[in-house]
C-alpha cells in the first residue's frame, strides 16, 4: 500500500507473539511499529488491530493503532477472542470458555454494542448477516426416564449485524463446513453431513458418519 509493505515477524512462537513492521520500498527503511508482546489480528487501511496479553485476566486487551497519526486506542479489555472486521466494525468475544458474549465496536472505538450472549464462533458474514455458533439448551426425549428433558447443545444461528434479527438454522450442530450459493453445509452431533437453505428451511441429509 503506497509503496509500503506491512508484515509481522514472529518473536515468540510458543506465546504466539509478533512484532509489526513497515518496510518502505523506496527508502528501504524498515520500521518496527509495535513491540514484542502484541498479537496482530488485522490491518485495515491505516489501522492495525492487535491484542496485548492482560496478565490479570489471562485474556487480551484489544487495541487499534493508526499508522498515519500514531494514535493508539484501547478498544476493549478482557477480550477472549478477536473474530472479524467488516465494514469498519470489529467483532469479538468477552468472557471465558464457559460464558462468552459477542460484541461489536467501530474501529474508532465508538458504538460498542453487545450482540449475543453465549456465542462461540463466527463462521461467515454475508449480505448483512452473521452465521454464529451459540451454546444453549433444547427439549429432547430421554428414553431412559421416558420423559422430555432439557439438554445442552450448540445452535447454528443466522443473526443480523446489529443482533436484532435472528434465525435458528439448527439445534443439532457440530461443525460448519461452508456457505455457498445461499446454502449452508454443516455436520450435526452425529457427524452427519447436511445441506440447508440460509433461511433455515429445507434441511436435507447428504451423508452419514462423515470423517473428512
Amino acid at each position: 500500500k503506497d509503496d509500503h509493505v506491512f508484515y509481522t515477524e514472529v518473536v515468540n512462537k510458543d506465546a504466539d507473539y509478533e512484532d509489526f513492521k513497515v518496510y518502505n520500498i523506496n527508502t528501504r527503511e524498515n520500521k518496527k511499529v509495535l513491540e514484542y508482546g502484541c498479537h496482530i489480528y488485522a490491518v485495515k487501511d491505516e489501522n492495525v488491530i492487535y491484542g496485548e496479553l492482560n496478565t490479570n485476566t489471562l485474556n487480551e486487551d484489544l487495541y487499534v493503532y493508526n499508522l498515519k497519526n500514531d494514535q493508539n486506542i484501547l478498544l476493549e479489555k478482557n477480550v477472549r477472542d478477536y473474530k472479524y472486521i467488516n465494514e469498519g466494525k470489529i467483532y469479538y468475544t468477552i468472557g471465558n470458555d464457559e460464558n462468552k458474549s459477542l460484541f461489536s465496536i467501530n474501529i474508532d472505538g465508538t458504538e460498542r454494542t453487545e450482540i449475543m450472549r453465549n456465542a462461540e464462533e463466527i463462521y461467515a458474514i454475508d449480505n448483512g448477516w452473521m452465521y454464529v455458533k451459540k451454546f444453549g439448551r433444547r427439549w429432547v426425549y430421554d428414553a431412559d426416564s421416558d420423559r422430555i428433558i432439557r439438554d445442552n447443545t450448540f445452535f447454528l444461528i443466522k443473526i443480523s449485524l446489529d443482533g436484532r434479527k435472528r434465525i435458528n438454522i439448527t439445534d443439532d450442530f457440530y461443525r460448519f463446513v461452508k456457505l455457498e450459493n445461499g446454502h449452508i453445509y454443516y455436520l450435526d452431533e452425529q457427524n452427519d453431513l447436511h445441506i440447508v437453505r440460509s433461511d433455515g428451511k429445507m434441511d436435507s441429509l447428504i451423508a452419514e458418519n462423515v470423517n473428512n
